[in-house]
């Protein structure tokens, strides 16, 4: 989404100018960087405790970042 909105014009300026671009862009950003901090976080708890511990941890990856997924993918259509 980045790499197309530094190539694309509309309005006869380019697609990264526009606010609600940058906003979309950095909303993104921010999800994935959610759900990677989130599965880190989890594995880490996995190998140092084992799986019973961080089962709160794994249901929140199986919601977040299939969430995630289809927002990048909505945002980038």
């Amino acid at each position: 989404m980045a790499d197309r909105s530094l190539k694309r014009k509309t309005f006869g300026k380019m697609l990264i100018n526009h606010q609600t671009i940058l906003f979309q862009i950095a909303e993104i950003r921010i999800e994935i960087d959610v759900a990677r901090l989130l599965t880190l976080k989890t594995a880490l708890i996995i190998d140092l405790h084992g799986n019973k511990f961080a089962r709160k941890e794994i249901s929140m990856i199986k919601i977040v970042a299939p969430k995630m997924a289809q927002k990048v993918c909505d945002l980038a259509i």
